[in-house]
């Protein structure tokens, strides 16, 4: 049976300015070339009490969920806002109910990393560009070990590689992954018939 991976993108001005989630789609390009099943969950989605219940069973299901935390805050002008309050809820569900499966990443997870897991009781994260640990993660999960097995005793890991990252980024791999990020009629339309969203690259 395939491992199943579900990444959550934990944007919450998405809907406003749609950004291409090029870190998940870097990714998820490596789990698919492993032969992992891949869902995404947008948070603008995930935040609806019945859509957080829809995915439930997604969730449930995951042999691993990859929550992308691209922003903490905004401080602009007059206009300051702390995303991941904003977030809090759902951050605090993800690890009430998945704590043991998740993992953590993203720009924004990487500038505070302990800060966040010790917050939202998270335990696992991996910082700044993922590619080479996730595969090495992924490749740990594959002969059934946990990811309490992988990260041996530690919360937060880095890439140490000297390496190309694109040797394990593979760029192509964004084209893979399209269709999971822009598929409106599979992720949004069936959900909401009557909101049409437009995104570009």
């Amino acid at each position: 049976m395939k491992k199943y991976i579900v990444f959550i993108d934990f944007n919450p001005v998405n809907s406003r300015i749609p950004i291409y989630q090029f870190g998940i789609a870097l990714l998820g390009g490596i789990a698919l070339e492993r032969g992992w099943e891949l869902n995404v969950i947008e948070y603008d989605y995930l935040k609806m009490d019945h859509v957080l219940k829809k995915y439930k069973k997604e969730l449930d299901r995951a042999d691993c969920i990859a929550v992308s935390i691209r922003n903490v805050d905004n401080t602009e002008g007059y206009g300051s806002v702390s995303y991941l309050q904003m977030m809090e809820k759902e951050l605090y569900y993800i690890a009430h109910n998945y704590r043991e499966k998740t993992v953590l990443g993203g720009a924004g997870f990487s500038i505070l990393p302990h800060k966040i897991l010790e917050k939202y009781t998270y335990k696992y994260g991996i910082c700044g560009r993922g590619g080479v640990v996730f595969k090495e993660m992924l490749k740990d999960l594959e002969v059934g070990n946990t990811l309490q097995n992988f990260f041996d005793e530690q919360s937060v890991l880095h890439n140490s590689s000297t390496s190309d990252i694109y040797a394990d980024e593979k760029l192509e791999y964004i084209w893979n992954v399209f269709p999971w990020l822009y598929n409106k009629e599979k992720k949004i339309l069936k959900l909401f018939p009557t909101k049409i969203s437009t995104y570009a690259l």
